[in-house]
């Protein structure tokens, strides 16, 4: 593992190896790509990219919103992008299926499940509304 405290960096040589394990020239390599490869005093070597200025602001945003949400800046173990619902959604998907599958559901309730709008994966609030809703349209046309 890398130290904690590193003194001095210098890049790669364009003589040396690259570091990628390529057993090629880094100049020939690496040199001239995004990805650069430094050496430390200490030896250890170290790969950095450059990250898009897009990227970074997508983070920030993330970063804050996350603190505005939870009240404490994110930590290493908190997910980058928390909050795409389309990344949970889909995870939770995926995971439903798998126990479903483990808990012999026959396919057919799998599929209803899987399908964008069913009945299956509404929370009991949207059931409970869809319920009111309906009892209320009876409600109405009998009195009418």
């Amino acid at each position: 593992m890398p130290a904690k405290i590193r003194s001095k960096k210098r890049e790669i040589g364009e003589k040396e190896l690259c570091p990628c394990g390529s057993g090629i020239k880094y100049k020939y390599c690496h040199k001239k790509t995004t990805k650069k490869y430094f050496e430390f005093d200490n030896g250890d070597v170290v790969a950095e990219v450059a990250i898009p200025q897009e990227l970074v602001n997508q983070l920030e945003e993330s970063r804050k919103e996350f603190k505005n949400i939870f009240g404490r800046s994110p930590y290493k173990s908190d997910p980058v992008f928390w909050n795409r619902a389309e990344l949970k959604e889909n995870t939770i998907l995926k995971r439903t299926k798998k126990v479903m599958r483990a808990a012999k559901v026959p396919e057919e309730l799998i599929f209803a499940y899987e399908k964008p709008g069913s009945s299956l994966r509404a929370t009991p609030q949207q059931r409970l509304a869809q319920r009111e809703k309906s009892s209320g349209a009876q409600l109405r046309s009998t009195f009418s």
